[in-house]
């Protein structure tokens, strides 16, 4: 063999080892996004839960126990849990808070329009969720008398 074919030799390998470098940081960052979005999409129902949680405590009639729009602070108010999921091989924490608001879910208007409650709840993942996940909601003071 002489030294052009040996040269030869070598560019192709060169080309083929950035060929494969490239790829597989492709195929990395894919499996990044992926991740991301399954983590995503597992916070998200996490905190959904919690808000449906608390509509559904809500809407139970007189008779039965259940949430009264006053006890939503006490109940709820900095409230940490954690959430072990087996099957999936993660552990996500939820933060929920509940802050005074007016009727468009505004923490900073007047004193005297702050008359309902947002609830947020936060959560946050594994290393593979890149941001926390936040979803709120505004609950007001109604009543399911008569229903």
């Amino acid at each position: 063999m002489n030294f052009f074919e040996m040269f030869i030799a070598v560019l192709a390998i060169m080309l083929f080892a950035t060929i494969a470098i490239v790829h597989l940081r492709t195929v990395e960052g894919a499996a990044d996004l992926v991740t991301n979005a399954s983590h995503s999409v597992q916070a998200m129902q996490i905190a959904q839960e919690v808000l449906d949680e608390i509509d559904a405590r809500m809407m139970v009639p007189k008779e039965a126990v259940g949430l009264k729009f006053n006890q939503i602070n006490g109940q709820y108010d900095n409230l940490e849990r954690r959430y072990y999921l087996g099957h999936y091989g993660a552990e996500f924490h939820l933060l929920i808070n509940v802050y005074p608001c007016d009727q468009y879910g505004d923490t900073t208007a007047s004193a005297s329009t702050l008359v309902n409650k947002l609830v947020v709840a936060t959560v946050q993942g594994p290393a593979g969720l890149k941001h926390p996940v936040t979803l709120s909601r505004v609950y007001t003071a109604y009543s399911v008398e008569g229903l």
